[in-house]
């Protein structure tokens, strides 16, 4: 097709900006990403507007020229907001939430080389969103050697369709890849977040196996883990400093929150902190706070209450007043939260810490396992029990 043509100087300047940046390292990759046709599984995204809306841009009636050069640069294409609704179906800007994407490239060039993949390996990839993904793993190792997992039957069979397009034909099935139905692969990659690692997928990967994810923590943090697994259990380190995916559609479900009456919030001793919500915007520092807090959530101060952290867990909460350059806290409820957050965050910060590479990632699965970061440098180890 004329297309096909007009876009292979595209795709070509894209693939040596990312082995100039050091994204691709292997030849094995440089011709996966040389050979496979990114503007097939992107015929619209949406471009957020300086008024942050997001507008939609299509094959039909976006400049070609434009259009090519925004999917082969080193950008993350959003592709649907609000769970359902794609560029394709509206006229206009819009407002939403972000839903599903393609990754900017370089950032899957980094984890697809983290794999350490040899000939004949097989994968399992949770989240197909586009299918770019995973046609560049069917490129470098063979569709047979491919399963892809998307949650939203409506994106795995538009994946599906491209994929056939491109001469692709991985496995493919609708779920969120807890239930795969017995299956064992070598590696695994997840392109959307989650809490922790599920159990589940301790037991696909096959033992010396390597599992990459994006973990999050409430309110704010997220970071990208490598994994070895083990007998029912992981151990790795974080990579990829300051990156991550949107977090999965399989969100806890809570009950009514409770937020302190103002007689409440008054009565608690207000007391200066070095650290201000502010702080938790920081993938680091949020990735750090959210592990402590556990299952919180972060609200802006309105008319009625201040800037707010609730511990959804254990019914806490933390208020924040702001005078001058101080920050003041109160807090509330069974446990003392921003105390939790202030010891982590020095502790790193004593340390001379920059990122999450000194921690390590430790996962004991089953009935009463755990999840526990450490840091040498730090000598202390933090643990979060797993549900059961």
């Amino acid at each position: 097709m004329e297309l096909d043509k007009t876009a292979e100087p595209f795709r070509h300047d894209m693939v040596a900006g990312l082995i100039a940046d050091g994204h691709i390292v292997s030849p094995q990759w440089r011709a996966a990403f040389a050979a496979v046709p990114r503007h097939v599984f992107l015929p619209y995204f949406f471009n957020l507007d300086n008024a942050g809306m997001w507008e939609p841009v299509t094959v039909e009636t976006a400049d070609e020229a434009t259009w090519l050069g925004q999917i082969y640069s080193n950008r993350t294409c959003v592709t649907q907001i609000n769970g359902d609704t794609t560029p394709v179906d509206v006229q206009s800007a819009v407002t939403g939430a972000a839903t599903s994407s393609s990754t900017e490239p370089g950032l899957m060039a980094d984890l697809l080389e983290a794999l350490e993949l040899d000939d004949g390996m097989s994968v399992i990839e949770i989240g197909t969103g586009t299918g770019y993904n995973a046609a560049l793993l069917c490129e470098r190792l063979g569709a047979d050697n491919v399963t892809s997992i998307e949650i939203d039957p409506n994106v795995s069979e538009q994946a599906a369709s491209r994929l056939r397009k491109t001469g692709y034909s991985p496995r493919l099935l609708v779920g969120d890849g807890a239930n795969t139905d017995g299956l064992k692969a070598d590696r695994l990659i997840a392109t959307c977040s989650f809490p922790t690692v599920p159990d589940a997928w301790l037991d696909l990967v096959k033992p010396g196996g390597i599992i990459i994810t994006t973990i999050y923590t409430r309110p704010l943090g997220m970071s990208i883990l490598k994994l070895r697994v083990g007998d029912g259990r992981a151990n790795g380190a974080f990579i990829v400093p300051g990156s991550g995916f949107m977090e999965t559609r399989q969100q806890p479900r809570r009950g009514p929150v409770r937020f302190p009456a103002p007689e409440e919030i008054k009565a608690a001793a207000a007391r200066p902190s070095g650290w201000t919500p502010a702080d938790l915007e920081d993938f680091v520092i949020g990735f750090l706070a959210g592990w402590v807090l556990g299952d919180a959530s972060y609200y802006l101060a309105d008319d009625e209450t201040p800037t707010m952290i609730i511990d959804h867990a254990s019914d806490s909460w933390v208020a924040f007043e702001i005078e001058g350059e101080q920050s003041l806290v109160r807090e509330g409820g069974k446990r003392r939260v921003w105390q939790a957050v202030e010891q982590i965050l020095t502790a790193w910060q004593r340390n001379g810490d920059r990122d999450l590479s000194g921690f390590r990632y430790e996962i004991v699965g089953g009935q009463g396992g755990h999840d526990a970061i450490s840091s040498p440098g730090i000598g202390v180890k933090w643990q979060r029990f797993r549900s059961e």
